[in-house]
């Protein structure tokens, strides 16, 4: 069973916002697809919730457990959560949306967390993809302290091993967000810290038997869209 985990690159965020479609052409369901195996996608919407539980589709969790907003140093803290509508938290909507069912559709189910939803799957294969959103966030602030510290990178992945003991697993290399207009000081800085989270990666990967993906030479899986600092 093959689950992607990761921010909103691997998710298929899209122009300002997370859609349906987004997921469906997203990086990890494509190769998915191409893998030939099930790859169940979390509901886009509250009335998507509402259409699965209605037809019996409630008992599946979700292989896709991907968001916008995720990070390295966040990724295990955030759990699902009532109301599962949010106007004031978008993470949280988000997460919502991707842990929804059963979970906070049935009553007396604890809502879980990201790692609790993935244990559930049982997966033998997980993606991990984390690292975007929190580069692109540092450009925008011009400021590199946004970024999780290798502490934080080793951390989160030795917990997501350590529980998902027996998964073999892949991470993928942090793309440094676009910059449109020149190359900002900022941009720079960032793309310098990111390059040192990749060597943090790198060793991890090697130290922990899993497959380091360098969209540099993504053996075959093409690097998705980075999009930059002005959308």
């Amino acid at each position: 069973m093959f689950i992607a985990l990761g921010d909103g690159l691997p998710a298929g965020f899209g122009p300002w916002r997370l859609s349906a479609a987004g997921r469906r052409t997203s990086f990890p369901a494509r190769l998915a697809r191409r893998l030939g195996v099930p790859f169940v996608l979390p509901p886009s919407d509250g009335q998507d919730v509402l259409r699965a539980v209605a037809g019996g589709r409630d008992s599946n969790v979700s292989h896709h457990l991907a968001v916008p907003g995720l990070d390295f140093g966040n990724f295990l803290e955030r759990r699902a959560s009532t109301p599962l509508l949010r106007d004031d938290d978008a993470l949280a909507t988000e997460i919502n949306l991707t842990l929804a069912y059963p979970h906070l559709v049935r009553p007396g189910l604890r809502p879980p967390n990201l790692l609790e939803a993935a244990a559930l799957v049982r997966p033998t294969h997980v993606l991990v993809s984390l690292g975007f959103d929190r580069a692109l966030e540092a450009v925008r602030a011009g400021d590199v302290s946004l970024l999780s510290s290798s502490r934080e990178i080793t951390a989160t992945l030795d917990r997501l091993s350590t529980v998902l003991v027996d998964a073999s697993f892949a991470v993928t290399a942090v793309l440094a967000p676009k910059i449109s207009i020149g190359v900002s000081k900022a941009g720079a800085a960032v793309a310098e810290a990111v390059a040192g989270q990749n060597d943090t990666l790198r060793r991890w990967a090697a130290q922990a038997g899993a497959v380091f993906i360098d969209w540099a030479g993504a053996d075959g899986l093409e690097a998705p869209e980075a999009y930059g600092v002005d959308g």
